[in-house]
């Protein structure tokens, strides 16, 4: 008995890629944070990969922006204005997100809050809103859509 050895399958990088980006297609990415910078960035190569997008931001003009920057390039947005550091409001985005696309499939959590000041112009509640953003905020985000 003689055994044919064959030589491994090479893959290219183009297409593990394709491959890729076949998986993505029409998923539903929820990203918080997502008028600017990282998050409008985040968004962008998602919606490349022809995923349905879900922002949410808590400043409406931001968002808005945001919204026709993707829509222009053909992509399906959806937008919703929220405050991360109030419970309920957390709760009733993913309500809407979930009502509209009927699934969220990918999370990305990208919301901060940033505090450009010197120590001694902070106070308690400067910390605790950061907190409730970027700490406490997180955990409800991803328990209010995977409940």
């Amino acid at each position: 008995m003689q055994l044919a050895l064959q030589p491994p399958r090479a893959f290219s990088a183009s297409a593990v890629t394709r491959r890729r980006r076949k998986q993505l297609a029409g998923k539903v990415v929820r990203i918080t944070g997502s008028s600017r910078g990282f998050g409008l960035a985040l968004a962008r190569e998602f919606a490349s990969l022809k995923c349905r997008l879900a922002l949410c931001e808590r400043d409406r003009d931001e968002l808005e922006r945001a919204r026709r920057k993707l829509a222009l390039a053909g992509r399906e947005v959806f937008t919703v204005v929220c405050d991360f550091s109030d419970r309920n409001a957390i709760k009733d985005m993913v309500g809407l997100v979930t009502r509209h696309y009927g699934r969220i499939d990918i999370l990305v959590n990208n919301v901060g809050e940033i505090m450009v000041s010197s120590f001694e112009n902070l106070d308690v509640g400067d910390f605790e809103r950061a907190m409730a953003v970027m700490f406490w905020g997180t955990p409800i985000r991803r328990s209010r859509c995977c409940d």
